[in-house]
C-alpha cells in the first residue's frame, strides 16, 4: 500500500460541452433549460400570488353568479313595470279626453273655453277699453291685456264671470259700468250745514 497524495484521490468530475441543440426540461419546474446549466428559480411569491388570485377569481364566480341571475330577474321586472306604468298613463290620458268630451249628465254645467281672440273682439265689439272690461270681469286692464296677448289665461274661477261679460251686449255693458262709476254716499258722516 502505498500512500497516496491527496491530490491523487480526488476524481475530478468529467465537464462535458454544453450545445445549443441540447436542452432538456426540468423536472419539477418546467423550465427549459440546457443541459450543464443551471435553471432560474422562479419567484415564489408571485407563483403564489397567481394562484390565490385564481383561487378567488373562481371563489368568486361560483359567489357572484346567483347574483347575477337575480339582478337580472329585477332588471326585468322593473322593465314590465315601467310598461305598466305608461299603460295606465295612457289610459288616465283617454279617460281624462272622454271626460272633457263628454256632456255632463244635468247639462246645465256647461264647459266654459277660453279663447283670448274672443275675449279681443268681444271687448272692441262693446267698445271698451280694458280697464272698463277688466272692471266688468272683476279684474285690472293689464291683466286683460295679458289674457288677450295670449301671456296669461284666466284661472278656471274667472271664467264663469268672462262668460257673465261675454253675454252682455253694449247697453248692457254700459249700464254696469255706470253702475259700478255711480258714487256711494258715505255712511256715518252728516253734512254740517
Amino acid at each position: 500500500m502505498s500512500k497516496s497524495t491527496p491530490d491523487e484521490d480526488i476524481e475530478a468530475p468529467e465537464f462535458k460541452p454544453v450545445h445549443a441543440e441540447l436542452a432538456s426540461v426540468h423536472p419539477v419546474f418546467g423550465v427549459r433549460m440546457q443541459t450543464g446549466t443551471i435553471a432560474a428559480m422562479p419567484n415564489i411569491a408571485s407563483a403564489l400570488k397567481a394562484e390565490i388570485a385564481r383561487i378567488a377569481r373562481k371563489e368568486l364566480r361560483t359567489d357572484v353568479a346567483p347574483l347575477r341571475t337575480a339582478s337580472a330577474h329585477h332588471r326585468s321586472a322593473i322593465a314590465a313595470l315601467k310598461r305598466q306604468i305608461a299603460d295606465l298613463e295612457r289610459r288616465i290620458k283617454r279617460a281624462r279626453k272622454v271626460e272633457k268630451a263628454a256632456p255632463s249628465e244635468g247639462g246645465t254645467d256647461r264647459q266654459i273655453r277660453f279663447s283670448a281672440q274672443r275675449l279681443k273682439n268681444h271687448r272692441a265689439k262693446l267698445g271698451l277699453s280694458a280697464k272698463d272690461y277688466g272692471t266688468l270681469v272683476g279684474v285690472s286692464g293689464l291683466t286683460i291685456y295679458n289674457w288677450e296677448s295670449g301671456s296669461t289665461r284666466p284661472r278656471d274661477i274667472q271664467l264663469p264671470s268672462i262668460a257673465a261679460v261675454r253675454a252682455l251686449g253694449k247697453r248692457e255693458a254700459q249700464a254696469q259700468l255706470a253702475e259700478f262709476a255711480a258714487p256711494k254716499s258715505p255712511r256715518g258722516r252728516r253734512r254740517l250745514g
